[in-house]
């Protein structure tokens, strides 16, 4: 039997904080806020980020689990009050061969390059892609086809996957964000503090389409807002968005571009950006 371990990110108390064989509690952000205490393992012990918090924002966690967890075949991210809608019979039974499961895809009202730029800002997104083609010279068609000619991806960097494919999803994703951060500049506003997470969000998707994964999507349960993303209410919504993107969007997508504006004011910043 697989030895399974699904870490919950937990910043503060709640009744649907799971905790058992499986499920792992981590306080996230301990260092920043060494006041709160929830009772359980913390994200400032051992190898960490915790002092990342408020950027990384639930990365931290996944940084702990990588660094300091041993001895773990399959391994998961959760929130405290949002978890994948999959049992570990199912889980085994997928992750018998290498793979990863994710949260069924939010579909966006446009690409996905203009959904990370409304989560952040045009600059942010832009040195994000920059940074992107930088590190992966190659990579150029896969963010063509994730960032610009799809309005799909998975949210809250939830995951479960075996280790070996874990070990390579953070061996790319820590990297490539230490160097981001030294290139993005700082926000003052609480939303744009929490860029990285926003920014792993995204890259999740795009790195399954790099890496070609095999990838299983299952629904996942929100207990804090009542809401199950799964039905037909859901199923309408995404045909709709799907159909605009499609009929409206797509058409005028044929060239994979950054938003001018924002290239020419980093520009005057003495910032370089790649042509797509």
């Amino acid at each position: 039997m697989n030895n399974t371990k699904i870490i919950v990110a937990c910043h503060k108390p709640d009744k649907n904080i799971r905790n058992d064989d499986i499920f792992m509690p981590l306080q996230v952000g301990k260092d920043l806020h060494p006041e709160i205490d929830l009772g359980f393992k913390t994200d400032n012990t051992g190898i960490n980020i915790s002092k990342k918090n408020t950027s990384y924002c639930e990365l931290t966690a996944l940084y702990w689990a990588w660094k300091n967890l041993k001895n773990v075949d399959v391994i998961g991210l959760a929130h405290y009050r949002r978890y994948l809608d999959i049992n570990e019979s199912e889980i085994n039974r997928f992750l018998e061969n290498p793979g990863i499961i994710l949260p069924s895809a939010y579909h966006g009202r446009s690409d996905n390059y203009s959904n990370l730029a409304g989560l952040l800002t045009h600059e942010d997104a832009t040195i994000a892609i920059d940074t992107l083609l930088r590190i992966y010279p190659d990579s150029k068609d896969a963010i063509e086809k994730y960032f610009y000619k799809s309005n799909k991806y998975s949210v809250f960097n939830m995951f479960i996957a075996d280790w070996k494919t874990f070990d390579s999803y953070a061996n790319f994703i820590f990297p490539y964000l230490e160097k981001l951060e030294l290139r993005l500049q700082k926000h003052s506003y609480y939303r744009l503090q929490r860029n990285m997470g926003y920014i792993a969000e995204a890259l999740l998707g795009f790195w399954v389409i790099y890496m070609n994964l095999r990838v299983k999507y299952v629904p996942y349960t929100d207990y804090n807002t009542s809401v199950y993303k799964k039905g037909i209410r859901t199923s309408l919504r995404n045909i709709q968005r799907d159909l605009g993107f499609q009929l409206t969007y797509l058409p005028y997508k044929q060239k994979a571009y950054y938003y001018k504006a924002a290239v020419n004011a980093l520009k005057m910043q003495n910032i370089d950006i790649i042509d797509l």
